[in-house]
């Protein structure tokens, strides 16, 4: 015991939120195409979404255990399923996310996470707040940690006290490009990936003849949430042409001639101005850009409140 406390005390030297938000207002990012072969095959690095398996979520914030070291297989999940159903399972409770950054990260590295952070603060409604201000161990909060290498996410919210939402970002690969650590937290915020919506088919085609063997589970459609927005491929949230590739000199997903954002698809720059939207509506920060003017998108309807218990979340990709 004594042991253990030592390392939680260690761990957490050094650990803390974002402090200070951005300036609120409806901004839309804007960011040129990613040149070609940007970031072609970097999913790899991002790999499967990690799950803490439920009798770990009663362990402290720090537990060593806390961490699972595999994840389990991604089961399918039922269809269709309503959007607002989704949200209300993996939406956070308040736009004011705790989160705690390890001490385990150079003052460099942390501030490229910061940095991400921040760029979710600067187009939205969402706050992240130091975790000690509401009670380590005793409300759920983020916990951002190198891992063991590679970059992925528990998905989502979930109630029980004290539990982590563990983001794994390890140095320098998962960082040194913006756009991995904004598509970790996007997960960590209750987002899927873009192509596994339901109505992907009719806009990429998914090449599973040449996907890394032990990988088509990312590429599995799982849930039909649009929230009245359209298909992006160059969402922050899709894989690029190569993603997870077996013989990578074909591509792993082609996109549909006029599909939106098909010069960008993999970017990892930015948030889509979809990107913003999305998270926007699923939080309901009406104040900011809610993309009611992008083509095929509906009017924007305010998310239902979030009621406990809810029901567990579906496991999904990294």
């Amino acid at each position: 015991m004594f042991i253990f406390i030592i390392f939680i005390v260690l761990f957490n030297m050094g650990a803390g939120g974002v402090s200070g938000g951005v300036e609120e207002g409806a901004e839309i990012p804007t960011h040129a195409a990613a040149p070609p072969g940007d970031d072609q095959g970097r999913e790899g690095a991002e790999g499967n979404t990690n799950f803490v398996p439920g009798f770990l979520k009663f362990f402290p914030p720090f537990s060593p255990l806390a961490v699972p070291p595999t994840a389990p297989p991604s089961p399918s999940f039922p269809e269709p399923v309503d959007a607002f159903r989704m949200a209300e399972v993996r939406r956070w409770p308040s736009s004011d996310i705790p989160v705690v950054i390890s001490g385990l990260y150079t003052p460099e590295t942390r501030r490229g996470i910061e940095e991400g952070l921040k760029i979710i603060e600067k187009y939205s409604c969402i706050r992240f707040v130091p975790a000690d201000d509401v009670g380590m161990g005793l409300a759920a909060h983020v916990l951002v940690t190198p891992g063991a290498g590679g970059c992925n996410a528990v998905p989502g919210y979930n109630a029980a006290p004290g539990y982590v939402s563990v983001v794994h970002l390890h140095a320098p690969d998962c960082i040194t490009r913006i756009g991995h650590v904004l598509h970790e937290i996007l997960h960590v915020l209750g987002f899927y990936h873009e192509h596994q919506r339901q109505d992907r088919d009719s806009h990429i085609e998914v090449h599973y003849d040449n996907i890394l063997p032990g990988h088509e589970a990312n590429f599995k459609r799982i849930f039909n949430e649009t929230l009245g927005l359209p298909y992006d491929a160059g969402s922050v949230m899709h894989y690029g042409p190569k993603g997870f590739c077996s013989d990578c000199s074909k591509p792993t997903i082609t996109a549909r001639p006029g599909v939106q954002g098909a010069e960008r698809m993999g970017q990892r720059i930015n948030l889509s101005v979809t990107d913003v939207a999305r998270l926007n509506r699923l939080y309901g920060c009406s104040g900011h850009y809610l993309g009611e003017e992008l083509q095929g998108a509906a009017s924007y309807v305010p998310p239902p409140a979030v009621e406990e218990p809810r029901p567990p979340l579906p496991p999904t990709a990294g």
